[in-house]
């Protein structure tokens, strides 16, 4: 999954920087196209970062509990403790955002009279974020 995650961000990277391309730019349907990725891909690229947050924290909590302070290791132990609270959750959000897009699901942006601008029950669109 992280693998994944992080082909993910080096592509969000790479069409930030298209999107300041001048030539690129000049070309109104792949601008278009481009924010269209972007926004998709700004939710998952968002709880990503969360994620690192959250593994950061971990690791500085654990090098804290090796300090001589007592009031420092309680310190690093609640914030052991809450990182290990928030890492799964948010794993289990970017699996749930990693997840195949069901093309059966309705889309506003679908033209009036396409098959796909009716929504059926299945397509409930999940919204998993962890803060």
């Amino acid at each position: 999954m992280l693998e994944k995650l992080a082909g993910i961000h080096a592509r969000f990277n790479e069409i930030e920087r298209l999107m300041v391309d001048p030539s690129i730019l000049a070309d109104f349907e792949q601008v278009a196209k481009l924010a269209k990725e972007r926004s998709d891909l700004q939710p998952i690229i968002e709880q990503y970062h969360l994620y690192l947050a959250a593994q950061q924290q971990l690791n500085d909590a654990k090098e804290m509990l090796k300090d001589a302070d007592p009031d420092i290791r309680d310190l690093a132990q609640v914030e052991l403790d809450e990182a290990k609270e928030r890492i799964p959750l948010i794993e289990e959000a970017l699996k749930v955002m990693l997840l195949p897009k069901d093309p059966r699901c309705y889309s506003p942006f679908q033209p009036v009279g396409s098959p796909y601008r009716r929504r059926t029950s299945h397509c409930r669109r999940l919204s998993v974020h962890v803060q």
